[in-house]
């Protein structure tokens, strides 16, 4: 079967950073990430071999000159030693096991040094979304003309109603063929006219931004938040990982992903020095609409000390959201007004906040093992409620 993952850095930017920051911090951390399916899809027979095949093929991809280059001018965050390392680093699928119960549900497992299994999250999720709708005859379907069309016309409804557009997508790709005409359709839309409303900023992933001459996105992910909860608990987990993620980067890659364990832990801890450290925070899980962060005013006026100036918003919504404050509802399929921000702010910091995420909309992720700490309800102090905006 031809391979899937042909390029070193098809893959998203977030993956070089987090190992970066796990060969400063936890060089010697063995780990083990599990395949979490949410839908429990039952997958055809024989699937565990064929994806097995695309791993194995995994072992024969090194990055070239080109994608090293790529990145020393694109990713200055990043040390040059680093790059050194990278030229060395192979794939090992013996990291990866694979079995398929009678049923047809898949058990994935990867296990091995941190910096090297953290490698194989997006290659994995990717292949099993492209061989899946390979076999179901998807490709067969697909028409590449009506599709380009249609992702165009997105596109320029997108940015003509003034918002901001990035690329998130190798997870959950249809194909690599379509991604690729995804993010090519966006750049060249985007350059067609210097006075659109909204911005492209780029793509999550490294081979494509670099094809396209785009900006690589990307900082962090949850999972640096998940391994340091075992170390030092949901209390400081988020303040640790902040501190040594500053660290690391010198202040660079300074927009964190707060809701880890929930808004509350998070601001529980959360230090004016971090603050004034960090751009801003984004958006990963549940409703972004009720979940944005309290920090409007910091938005609004940067020279505002101690406050996160940025908040990012993960998931497409309707290109008429714009910014008047406006959302569907899901359940009657028509728009409503925001709650008042200040009102939206204290509902969003009574919810629970150690509940796992069920998030259909993403149902496949890699995740590393281990067991839920318990509940606790954070109490925000009075001094970050002034300080914040909440």
């Amino acid at each position: 079967m031809k391979p899937i993952i042909n390029h070193f850095t098809d893959n998203d930017l977030y993956t070089f950073t987090c190992q970066y920051y796990i060969l400063e911090t936890y060089p010697r951390a063995e780990v083990e990430y599990t395949f979490f399916d949410r839908n429990h899809q039952i997958y055809p027979k024989g699937f565990d071999a064929l994806l097995r095949e695309q791993l194995d093929h995994m072992a024969e991809v090194r990055i070239t000159d080109e994608e090293v280059e790529y990145m020393k001018t694109r990713c200055v965050f990043l040390p040059l030693w680093y790059f050194t390392y990278l030229r060395g680093y192979r794939f090992r699928p013996g990291e990866v096991s694979i079995r398929q119960d009678e049923e047809g549900h898949l058990d994935i497992r990867v296990r091995g040094k941190w910096f090297s299994a953290i490698m194989w999250e997006m290659p994995i999720l990717s292949c099993i979304s492209e061989l899946m709708h390979g076999l179901r005859g998807d490709f067969e379907r697909y028409d590449a003309a009506h599709e380009e069309a249609k992702a165009r016309a997105k596109t320029e409804r997108i940015f003509g109603s003034g918002l901001v557009l990035g690329d998130m997508g190798t997870r959950r790709r249809f194909s690599f063929a379509h991604h690729d005409m995804v993010v090519r359709v966006m750049k060249e839309v985007y350059d067609s006219r210097s006075d659109w409303p909204g911005k492209f900023t780029g793509t999550s992933n490294v081979w494509l931004a670099m094809k396209y001459d785009c900006v690589p996105l990307g900082t962090m992910s949850h999972q640096l938040i998940s391994f340091e909860e075992n170390v030092s608990g949901v209390f400081e987990c988020n303040f640790n990982v902040m501190k040594k993620f500053s660290d690391v980067y010198d202040g660079d890659n300074g927009i964190y992903l707060y809701d880890c364990f929930g808004d509350e832990v998070f601001f529980s801890n959360l230090s004016k020095r971090m603050a004034m450290m960090y751009k801003g925070l984004r958006v990963d899980s549940g409703d972004e609409f009720e979940q944005r962060p309290g920090h409007r005013q910091g938005h609004q006026d940067p020279r505002v000390r101690g406050r996160p100036r940025t908040g990012l918003l993960r998931r497409g919504h309707p290109p008429d959201l714009r910014r008047h404050g406006r959302r569907p509802d899901e359940h009657r399929g028509e728009a409503h007004p925001r709650p008042h921000h200040r009102t939206a702010r204290m509902a969003r910091l009574r919810k629970a906040v150690l509940q796992p995420v069920q998030d259909a909309r993403q149902p496949r992720e890699m995740r590393l093992s281990g067991q839920p700490a318990p509940g606790f309800r954070g109490v925000v102090p009075e001094a970050f409620r002034e300080t914040f905006g909440i």
